[in-house]
């Protein structure tokens, strides 16, 4: 059996993976909206959203649904990192935008 911490977040769509299965432009565009709160373009999102589905799909996935579960509220009360708490409410203001 595994050690929890040996397989902990493996199946994360996280920064790196996205780098990494996402066009070079793409991911540009979707780290200003993270980093810096630039509006969400609708063909980023819909890049993103592809690439994630291809990616869950090749880890085993036999069902795909998109949960948003927005918790930047609740961050602002508990993140110790400015930088964190700033990309959090950088992303979701531009969610609000759209």
């Amino acid at each position: 059996m595994d050690k929890v911490t040996s397989i902990f977040g493996e199946n994360v769509f996280n920064e790196s993976t996205m780098k990494a299965r996402l066009p070079k432009e793409t991911y540009k565009q979707l780290m200003k909206t993270i980093e810096g709160g630039e509006k969400l373009d609708p063909s980023v999102a819909n890049i993103v959203a592809n690439a994630m589905k291809d990616w869950a799909i090749e880890k085993g996935a036999t069902h795909f649904t998109h949960w948003f579960q927005p918790q930047v509220l609740q961050l602002k009360n508990t993140m110790h990192s400015s930088s964190q708490q700033k990309k959090a409410e950088s992303l979701w203001n531009s969610l609000e935008k759209n």
